[in-house]
């Protein structure tokens, strides 16, 4: 069991750049209006976030709490799907955002 974690591990933690990316884009839309320091506590807060469950749910793996597969995989997802939901309410126009960034998001 801890050799498949830690090869699932490998892969998840190359995706995890990929996690970071969309989360700060989103978190970058959402404080887009306030001061660099809110952007920076917002961004730290989620980094800090991901990191924690990150490790609570290998742990859980590692425990037999949860299968491996989704111990490694469920915090990408939680927090991929948290950034994809914020773009998708953006998009609709729940969430303002500058025009400059508006035209980039329009053309994807």
């Amino acid at each position: 069991t801890n050799l498949i974690m830690e090869l699932l591990e490998k892969f998840s933690i190359a995706c995890s750049g990929i996690v970071m990316f969309l989360m700060g884009v989103s978190l970058g839309i959402l404080t887009r209006r306030g001061s660099i320091s809110l952007s920076v506590i917002v961004g730290s807060i989620a980094f800090m976030l991901y990191y924690v469950a990150s490790v609570v749910f290998e742990k859980m793996g590692k425990e037999g709490s949860i299968p491996p597969l989704i111990a490694v995989w469920l915090s990408p997802f939680l927090f991929t799907s948290i950034s994809v939901i914020t773009l998708k309410l953006q998009n609709r126009g729940l969430l303002i955002l500058p025009r400059q960034i508006e035209k980039i998001f329009t053309y994807v």
